[in-house]
């Protein structure tokens, strides 16, 4: 049978050996790259965007109650912006900013964002640590929280900011139709303010009173402060006197401390002056073998030892080393009393400052009373209609202020990254099976370009 009657099988049996060749080596160069591949773990943390998102209202219960379970979006739209929101640069750099020890430019290479197969928004990290990788997967997600909720928090501060100043707009509106009404009961000539007179009278009265009691109290805290200031003066003389009976001549203790402690040494100068009878004595006794007790030089031996004696005889074993001070309660509770009482008056004068200024602008109000007047139908119906149209407005506010308060998360995590056990790379087997296919593949192609080079030259002229 000549090469070119051969069939590719009885080819590929003749070349069987060259094909094992490739394909082992093929394997071997997976299995030595997977090794000198430095092993890389993965952090995966899952999210989603509710289907329906938490509402709130202050005028209706419905819709604070739930309508159905919390479930991911199906949006392809909402999940396709929430991928951009996420590789953009803005949050890589807020994340790493959170992160610390990992920059940008590694968050762009090694972290991925998916959708999966449950509508779930999968943030994958790969780090040689699987502590670090879970970490960087956990600190995204919470960025991209935070990211979404400040948005959300922007958009409704915008809208709050647009609703008071339709607020203010109202109020304007308000004034001037109370100026309108004001005009025109003027050039009626008919005025009737006894209602909010005595309104206004029975306010300065309450004032007054207020007053009147604060004052009570100013007086009452002065005279306490002057008993609390004798009583720490007399405090400071009895800690005085006890401290005195302790301390070395011109020393001296603050005020408000006294004595917790003392401590003894032994008498060093006991030992020293034992030391120097014992030898005085001896010297005495070398000089009574060359002289007589009347002797001079005996005389003077024998006045030091009287001397050293005597000062013996005056030392103690042991004398006083040290003295340690503290707090005393009872003055600092005094302190204490001062000081709160202190603060009370100031608190008393601040409140009696303002009612004073209330009580002027009363004074204000009551010279000015004749220009209030009786309130007609027409701007009666249109300050209503606009009273109750403030009033929804300021419970939108209200309802946008709580809405602010809430700490609520638009960004659901279900499975929050867990350090893992085994690396994701290199995945050997994954690799050798690889290897192994494309080895087969190789080493037909091998085989195939061989046998075409060698058909080649047995059919040359040359």
């Amino acid at each position: 049978m000549t090469r070119l009657e051969k069939g590719p099988l009885t080819l590929l049996w003749e070349r069987m050996y060259l094909l094992l060749i490739v394909v082992a080596a093929s394997g071997v160069a997976s299995l030595l790259v997977s090794q000198a591949m430095p092993e890389t773990y993965r952090g995966i943390t899952r999210g989603y965007l509710p289907l329906v998102g938490d509402t709130f209202g202050l005028s209706s219960e419905d819709a604070n109650i739930p309508k159905s379970p919390k479930l991911p979006t199906s949006d392809t739209n909402a999940q396709t912006a929430l991928k951009g929101i996420l590789d953009s640069a803005e949050l890589r750099a807020m994340a790493a900013e959170a992160l610390g020890d990992i920059d940008t430019e590694y968050l762009r290479k090694w972290t991925d964002f998916e959708i999966d197969k449950f509508n779930f928004l999968d943030i994958i990290a790969w780090h040689r640590n699987p502590e670090t990788a879970a970490r960087i997967a956990n600190t995204y997600m919470q960025v991209f929280q935070e990211h979404i909720t400040r948005t959300l928090h922007r958009d409704v501060d915008a809208k709050l900011e647009a609703l008071r100043n339709g607020l203010n707009r109202a109020e304007a509106r308000e004034k001037e139709l109370e100026q309108e009404r004001l005009d025109y009961m003027k050039g009626l000539g008919t005025v009737d303010y006894s209602a909010e007179l005595q309104a206004l009278i029975q306010r300065k009265e309450n004032i007054l009173s207020e007053i009147q009691t604060i004052q009570l109290n100013l007086d009452s805290q002065d005279e306490t402060i002057a008993q609390i200031q004798a009583q720490m003066q007399t405090r400071e003389a009895e800690l005085q006197g006890l401290n005195a009976s302790h301390l070395p001549p011109g020393n001296t203790v603050p005020a408000g401390f006294i004595l917790s402690g003392q401590s003894y040494v032994q008498n060093s100068r006991i030992k020293e002056l034992q030391g120097q009878i014992g030898q005085t004595r001896q010297q005495i006794e070398q000089l009574l073998i060359k002289y007589t007790e009347a002797h001079p030089r005996v005389v003077e031996a024998r006045t030091s030892l009287t001397v050293l004696e005597a000062e013996l005889a005056e030392q103690t074993e042991r004398e006083l080393g040290s003295l340690s001070f503290g707090k005393d309660e009872i003055y600092y509770d005094l302190v204490k009393s001062l000081n709160d009482a202190a603060v009370q008056r100031a608190s008393d004068q601040a409140k009696l400052a303002i009612l004073q200024d209330r009580l002027a602008e009363l004074e204000q109000e009551l010279q000015a009373m004749p220009e209030y007047k009786m309130r007609l139908d027409a701007y009666e119906r249109q300050l209503t209609d606009l009273r109750q149209t403030m009033s929804e407005m300021r419970a939108r506010e209200q309802e946008m202020e709580v809405w602010k308060l809430r700490n609520a998360t638009y960004i659901e995590v279900m499975d929050p990254a867990l350090p893992e056990s085994e690396p994701k790379l290199p995945n050997t087997k994954i690799n050798l099976v690889v290897a192994l296919i494309l080895g087969v593949i190789l080493g037909v192609v091998l085989i195939v370009v061989s046998e075409r080079i060698h058909e080649h030259r047995e059919a040359a002229p040359w």
